[in-house]
C-alpha cells in the first residue's frame, strides 16, 4: 500500500490512499505521479470547501446566523411543491419586533443588534427541528412551518412571542429599555393563498393594516 498526505496551503486536507492485495514495489516515478495526483486532489478538496463556505455566507444573515430572505424564497418554493403534491398544509409566520426603530434611536444601533441576535435565538429555540427560520429583513423574521395547519401554527407563534416577552429582558440588561416584544401574523396555504405573493399580501394586511397593538399574534379565524 502507499499513502500520501493531501496538502494545500500548508494544511493537510485528507489522505490519498492506494492498496492492492498483490504484493508489489512502487517505483520512484510512480511515487512522484501519486504525489502529483495528490496535489490536484488536495486543490479540488480545498476549492470545494471554499465554495461551500461561500454558499453558506450567501444564504446566511451574518448578524443572526439565520438563513436570509433569498434562501427563504428557495426553501418556500420547495416546500410549496411538496405540500401541493402530497396535499399537506403549509404555514408561514412573520414576526416583527415592536417599536424597533424607536429603540435604535434611543439606545443605539449596537444595542439594536443585540436585540436582533437575542430575538433570533429565542425564536429559534421556540420552533421545531423541521421548521425553518429566516431573517426576512430589518427587524422581521419569517418562520416556515411544513405540514402544519393554521391553528397549530398560531399556537407555536404565540408560544414564541411569549418566550420573547418573558426572557428577552433578562438577556438584554439595557438600562431604561422596556422588555422587547414581537407581533406576528400567521397564514396557511392554500387557505390564505396559493402562492408566495398572495400569502405575503395577506401577512401585510394582518400585521400592518389592521394592527391593534403590541405583542400580539394576528390571524384570520375560519
Amino acid at each position: 500500500l502507499v499513502a500520501t498526505p493531501l496538502k494545500c496551503r500548508n494544511k493537510v486536507v485528507g489522505i490519498f490512499y492506494l492498496d492492492d492485495f498483490v504484493p508489489r514495489r512502487f517505483k520512484e516515478n510512480h511515487i512522484r505521479l501519486l504525489s502529483i495526483l495528490g496535489g490536484f486532489a488536495a486543490l479540488c478538496i480545498d476549492n470545494a470547501k471554499s465554495r461551500e463556505s461561500l454558499d453558506f455566507f450567501t444564504r446566511t444573515d451574518p448578524l443572526t446566523k439565520l438563513f436570509n430572505q433569498n434562501h427563504f424564497k428557495m426553501a418556500f418554493a420547495q416546500e410549496l411543491a411538496r405540500s401541493s403534491f402530497y396535499r399537506f398544509p403549509l404555514s408561514l409566520a412573520l414576526f416583527d419586533i415592536d417599536d424597533f426603530r424607536r429603540f435604535n434611536d434611543n439606545f443605539g444601533h449596537s444595542n439594536g443588534d443585540q436585540v436582533l441576535v437575542t430575538v433570533a435565538r429565542l425564536l429559534h429555540d421556540s420552533f421545531r427541528e423541521f421548521d425553518s427560520l429566516f431573517r426576512y429583513g430589518g427587524e422581521e423574521f419569517m418562520a416556515l412551518l411544513p405540514e402544519t395547519h393554521l391553528e397549530q401554527a398560531v399556537k407555536i407563534a404565540e408560544t414564541a412571542a411569549q418566550a420573547i416577552s418573558r426572557k428577552s429582558h433578562q438577556d438584554l440588561p439595557i438600562t431604561g429599555a422596556e422588555p422587547v416584544t414581537v407581533s406576528a401574523a400567521v397564514v396557511s396555504c392554500p387557505r390564505d393563498g396559493k402562492d408566495l405573493d398572495s400569502l405575503l399580501r395577506r401577512i401585510d394586511s394582518l400585521l400592518y393594516d389592521g394592527r391593534e397593538g403590541r405583542n400580539r399574534v394576528y390571524w384570520q379565524p375560519g
